[in-house]
């Protein structure tokens, strides 16, 4: 006697496109977001380090997109210091 063990899931597939949906709406939010803050950087002349990682955080990884969202809040801080730092020239 083989004990297969089968287990059914039951997924509504009304719930499951809105879950998709969400997830898909929110991914291009992000994306939104991480290319509007890569173009500031080339604009602005950031440091080469944090285009870098910006550049890496556009590829659609879980962990990755959490590296996504430290940068975007690394340079939203960095980009209020440079506005309130004298220019020099």
């Amino acid at each position: 006697m083989g004990m297969e063990s089968q287990m059914a899931i039951d997924v509504n597939p009304v719930a499951a496109a809105v879950v998709i949906l969400l997830l898909l709406g929110i991914l291009v939010v992000y994306y939104i977001f991480m290319v509007r803050a890569v173009t500031q950087m080339l604009r602005a002349g950031a440091s080469p380090v944090l285009l870098v990682f910006a550049f890496i955080a556009l590829i659609p990884f879980p962990l990755i997109l959490i590296l996504g969202l430290m940068i975007l809040i690394i340079w939203s801080i960095h980009k209020k210091d440079l506005q309130a730092a004298p220019s020099s020239g």
